[in-house]
């Protein structure tokens, strides 16, 4: 490769696994020697020798204090990067990491530059058009309605002690209860197994499970002795995985006394549009039908995604992994201490180790990258471009959605990323519109 005149530079690129390959650059000819020269200068303007005023060092002492290696070295940075730049125009290279740079050769004559570059992975598609979806059903029954209608009545019920001898426990009820918890192996009473007059409600599943099981059936007044197994990742590890008992006594049995469904009821909920029962039971219908359908085509489409990715051929670089999972790991961290949590809290609860934990991360990242090149591929594929104006209603959008004035917007997410997604998202739909 000639860059005018008799500046000469030549290049070979050589792909390796994981798209990661060796870039070779020779620089010999008026294009070494002038960078040679322009070292040596550079070196005469800066050094300093007793006797002499910096600038001023004649060239024949500054050759006797200079190595050619020094020069050499000087002149590899002056044209390292245009040697860079001209063979990335060559070979047609887009690296996503910063290269490293080896000298093998070098001389008067010509310098060797090796550069190893990770570049964007080639993708291979199979098939991406016309593959079939799975049915969407999004019937939604009367027993659904029913049940969402209950739990919109329970926040209006009234809560009502059982009377009579012959009261027992029932799912749904409040028992309230005297505990304390022994464990089996021992029967010694342990540290925060205890309390009195507790109100439990049975099929909260607040307790550890099969607790509130055994409750169901039991008479007021009356004595249970609850066997329970505590999880392999309780969050007390003296007792994680330990077979456990409680005895329990019911002291009281309360119920909820749903309201019946009535327009002052419905007028509470401050519905727009919907002011009596029969309105209300059809935006419920309709509501949830939207849901199910939503949820039963992200469902569909994640199926057509699966399979699309299967057939596709990539080799993904780890440092495009590791940067995914790096994200992945900062956002569950930061969802985690929204709730008043740590990723140390949750490797206890969940009985997984930070490496565990790292190992899912890594496997998701993977998922997810493999995922965004597919997408660019068909957008390529499909010559899907962004159009100035979908990139600013797209930030109107955003402002919206985020509650942000639209400046703030624009300094916070940059035009190339904005035209990325949208870019994905076009060729997700195209995906999805040519199902079956």
């Amino acid at each position: 490769m000639y860059l005018g005149g008799k500046e000469q530079m030549s290049s070979t690129w050589t792909l390796k696994e994981k798209s990661q390959g060796e870039l070779e650059v020779v620089v010999d000819g008026e294009k070494w020697a002038e960078a040679q020269k322009k070292a040596f200068n550079k070196i005469a303007k800066n050094i300093k020798i007793d006797g002499f005023r910096q600038g001023k060092v004649p060239a024949a002492i500054i050759k006797k204090n200079v190595s050619e290696q020094q020069i050499w070295m000087e002149a590899a940075d002056l044209v390292a990067n245009d040697a860079l730049q001209a063979a990335y125009e060559e070979h047609n290279l887009d690296p996503i990491t910063r290269p490293t740079l080896d000298i093998p050769a070098v001389s008067n004559e010509s310098i060797t530059l090796k550069f190893t570059i990770t570049v964007r992975p080639e993708v291979k598609l199979g098939k991406y058009k016309g593959l079939k979806m799975g049915k969407i059903d999004a019937e939604v029954t009367e027993e659904e309605i029913n049940n969402e209608i209950s739990r919109i009545l329970v926040n209006y019920a009234e809560v009502v002690t059982k009377e009579g001898e012959e009261v027992k426990v029932a799912k749904g009820d409040i028992a309230v209860i005297d505990f304390e918890g022994f464990t089996a192996e021992d029967d010694v009473a342990f540290e925060g197994g205890k309390g009195e007059n507790y109100p439990l409600e049975i099929g909260s599943n607040t307790f550890i499970p099969g607790f509130e099981d055994q409750l169901v059936g039991v008479k007021l007044g009356s004595r249970k002795k609850v066997k329970v197994k505590f999880p392999e990742n309780y969050g007390a590890p003296n007792l994680a995985g330990k077979d456990a008992y409680f005895k329990c006594k019911v002291n009281e049995i309360k119920e909820k006394k749903l309201p019946e469904l009535n327009e002052e009821i419905v007028a509470e909920l401050q519905i727009k549009d919907v002011k009596t029962v029969d309105e209300l039971k059809n935006y419920i219908k309709e509501s949830m039908s939207n849901y199910k359908k939503q949820n039963a085509e992200n469902k569909a489409f994640d199926e057509v995604m699966t399979k699309i990715l299967d057939k596709t051929e990539v080799e993904i670089p780890d440092v495009m992994i590791q940067e995914e999972s790096d994200n992945l790991m900062i956002e569950f961290s930061q969802r985690l201490q929204a709730s008043g949590y740590t990723l140390d809290d949750f490797a206890k609860a969940s009985g997984k180790s930070n490496e565990d934990i790292k190992t899912e991360m890594w496997e998701d990242a993977a998922a997810r990258v493999k995922t965004r090149l597919t997408l660019e591929a068909i957008a390529k594929e499909e010559g899907i471009k962004v159009t100035p104006e979908e990139i600013e209603e797209e930030y109107k959008k955003l402002a919206e959605y985020y509650h942000m004035d639209e400046a703030k917007v624009r300094q916070m997410a940059r035009v190339d990323l904005v035209g990325y997604d949208i870019v994905l998202r076009k060729a997700s739909d195209l995906v999805r519109e040519s199902c079956k």
